[in-house]
């Protein structure tokens, strides 16, 4: 995944730029819920089949699963995938623009909303005729010139007047939103996608709430995060239907780790 984000490799120094590591642990959230999936299909093969299995996830595939459409096109082309910072790299326009007072998100890569960019938000129809750009195709190997035609003239308004002028026009667009931003967003808060918590001693802490919603059964966050390695796995194991005795065989094998001793 580092190998793929970063600026732009167009626009970068001749020395090259870092690769840029995603800021959290999206692949173990993926995997999680990968493993959600596969235990829902188990179930639901067991109900219909009457056959149980195992189900496998791996980190490691959990990172492919996400990167499946890049890495498709690699394995068609063997091509390796440039750095695009924003931009995606199968359309054009398709990409964060700079504006007066931040960036906007822009997508207007089929016919019909390439001509209403042009005419209707940019006010520039010759753009849309403009050798340069006339197919996305073409579009894909002048993107740096279409960005600085865009951005000078994204500089003349703020984000909310050119977002208002892009749905206008049906074109997909969105605000580029920090996260003091994102708390802030109302349907967030209508939706109450943001909690607290309660934690031992009397503390809490606010976390995004459990999701997705179900309206008979709705899941909530019973209990706090635990404060020791280890702490739960009794508890869990139990559940499971392990013994004590098999706790403390594979505690004192090593295998697992439990909070306070071999099965305390």
């Amino acid at each position: 995944m580092m190998s793929v984000l970063g600026p732009d490799e167009a626009e970068a120094p001749a020395e090259g730029s870092d690769p840029v590591k995603v800021s959290f642990p999206v692949v173990d959230m993926t995997a999680g819920m990968l493993a959600a999936q596969g235990m829902l299909v188990a179930l639901l093969a067991r109900e219909r089949l009457g056959v149980g299995q195992h189900v496998d996830v791996s980190l490691m595939e959990a990172a492919l699963v996400m990167q499946k459409s890049s890495l498709t096109r690699y394995l068609e082309s063997g091509k390796l995938p440039a750095r695009t910072g924003s931009r995606a790299p199968y359309a054009t326009p398709n990409q964060a623009y700079r504006t007066k007072d931040g960036h906007i998100m822009v997508a207007a890569y089929t016919p019909p909303r390439w001509k209403a960019f042009c005419c209707n938000v940019l006010g520039r129809p010759d753009i849309e005729t403009d050798p340069r750009f006339v197919t996305r195709q073409v579009r894909q190997l002048h993107h740096q010139d279409l960005r600085r035609i865009v951005e000078e003239i994204f500089r003349g308004k703020t984000s909310l007047e050119w977002l208002a002028l892009c749905e206008a026009n049906d074109l997909l667009c969105a605000p580029i939103n920090t996260y003091n931003e994102v708390v802030q967003i109302e349907q967030l808060k209508a939706r109450g996608a943001i909690g607290d918590i309660q934690l031992s001693g009397g503390k809490s802490m606010r976390t995004i709430s459990v999701v997705p919603k179900l309206s008979e059964t709705p899941g909530s966050v019973r209990r706090g995060y635990p404060e020791f390695i280890g702490q739960h796995t009794r508890e869990v194991l139990l559940a499971a239907g392990l013994d004590e005795a098999e706790i403390v065989r594979l505690a004192e094998a090593g295998a697992i780790g439990v909070y306070g001793g071999a099965a305390s």
